[in-house]
């Protein structure tokens, strides 16, 4: 599995422990965001500050857009349906 694919894997399942335990504020998301890597959140499509010279994390202001105009049901179909996907395209046993 790529370096991407990973963190989006890991980057999804805890969007979906953070809604499933009723952490699902904008400034729960933004405080996961804060902890992640420059790398992860280059990855995940974090814009460059020019003036910081580093990748900010989404504020929680960032998050309370986004998760307003979030249908939570239609999330959550796609959001399991594509680690269900995921995991099924996983192999069952490690290459030799």
């Amino acid at each position: 599995m790529s370096y991407a694919k990973h963190l989006a894997h890991e980057a999804a399942g805890k969007v979906s422990m953070t809604r499933t335990r009723r952490h699902d504020s904008p400034a729960a998301a933004a405080e996961w965001a804060a902890d992640c890597s420059q790398r992860t959140l280059a990855v995940l499509g974090g814009r460059r500050d020019p003036w910081a010279q580093r990748i900010r994390a989404p504020s929680p202001r960032t998050f309370a857009r986004v998760f307003t105009g979030l249908d939570a049901e239609a999330f959550n179909a796609a959001l399991f349906g594509w680690l269900a996907a995921v995991q099924a395209s996983r192999p069952t046993r490690c290459p030799r």
